[in-house]
């Protein structure tokens, strides 16, 4: 009988994970994690947050570089990184990587490069086309001379400034047919009736409609919220 340890336990987290919830450090640690890759930049994806105190899914609609997007390193850049809003933080990476060094943890950066759609539908000529010219407007082509610009620079840029332990790289190559382009990031986030619960809309008009009904519109949805917090933290009867 052959028996194995696990000599080093890696956990991947997004900024917008850590910044906000103040139990986050504590969780992580009680899972025995001493070392966390974190997204400097990231395609798009929905990503489940069912334990964030301020939000329970994130919409991240495009690739993004979670740092300040600065005018002088992409000077003459015909492709050139975006920003976004939802990062938590205008330098989410640098903001939240400094929350865990403080904490104790070892921090990576994860550097997405080649992998994302808002590029590509923005440059088709520097993505990859399969045989019969049809472009992968997710897929960014490697080889193209502005994408191993875009590349060196935003992975520069991604750790400038801010101290990591290492550097975990995704999509450095080309990507396939069968890649697809934004991710999920939700499956089993909210089991059993916590798909139900994350899935009643609660708009303006549907608020108002059941108040015309003589439902109580506010109650409900604290009710809702009580039932999906409680679900995330097993203690739904």
């Amino acid at each position: 009988m052959i028996f194995m340890t696990v000599d080093r336990i890696v956990a991947h987290a997004y900024p917008w994970d850590v910044l906000g919830d103040p139990h986050f450090v504590e969780r992580a640690n009680t899972l025995g994690v001493h070392e966390i890759s974190l997204a400097a930049t990231y395609h798009s994806t929905r990503a489940a947050t069912p334990l964030h105190p301020q939000h329970k899914v994130v919409d991240a609609h495009h690739a993004a570089l979670y740092r300040p997007v600065r005018p002088d390193a992409w000077a003459g850049h015909t492709i050139t990184a975006r920003t976004a809003a939802w990062g938590g933080a205008e330098d989410a990476f640098g903001e939240a990587a400094g929350v865990l060094r403080e904490a104790g943890f070892l921090v990576n950066a994860w550097i997405v490069l080649t992998h994302s759609t808002i590029l590509g539908h923005a440059h088709p000529e520097a993505t990859v086309v399969n045989c019969f010219g049809d472009a992968y407007r997710y897929a960014l082509a490697p080889g193209h001379p502005d994408i191993v610009r875009y590349s060196a620079t935003l992975a520069a840029e991604a750790i400038r400034g801010v101290e990591v332990h290492g550097v975990s790289v995704e999509a450095c190559g080309q990507l396939g047919f069968a890649h697809v382009g934004p991710h999920e990031k939700t499956d089993g986030a909210f089991p059993g009736i916590g798909d139900t619960l994350m899935s009643i809309s609660c708009t303006q008009r549907e608020l108002d409609a059941w108040s015309e009904r003589g439902v109580d519109s506010g109650k409900v949805t604290h009710k809702l919220r009580d039932g999906v917090d409680a679900l995330s933290a097993g203690t739904l009867p």
